[in-house]
């Protein structure tokens, strides 16, 4: 997906592998785009929790729109409340699209 990692970037290493080896419950990669890996994401109370809320896209698991609105309603902070409106509206238009493609 063009991510690096465990690679010096001006002087600062980034070492995401060993914080996921530690366990470490949140990374933020930088690349061809921001990527979020989240372990335990708010509004569940476990991995498990959360799993029913995957999807896979173009090979890769991720979670579901209607799974982030749920993050991001739990987690609170405004940034996150200010996407919920533009999410839900999203995911209006996700399902209108998918269910296009399986008329088709």
């Amino acid at each position: 997906m063009g991510f690096c990692f465990d690679v010096e970037s001006g002087g600062k290493l980034s070492a995401p592998s060993s914080e996921i080896l530690a366990g470490k419950d949140f990374i933020q990669l930088k690349g061809p785009f921001e990527l979020d890996i989240v372990f335990a994401p708010d509004g569940y109370e476990s991995y498990e929790e959360a799993l029913p809320m995957k999807k896979i896209v173009d090979g890769y698991p991720v979670m579901s729109v209607e799974g982030v609105i749920r993050t991001k309603g739990a987690a609170g902070r405004k940034k996150d409340l200010n996407d919920i409106d533009d999410l839900r509206l999203f995911a209006v238009w996700l399902r209108k699209k998918e269910h296009e493609d399986a008329q088709n």
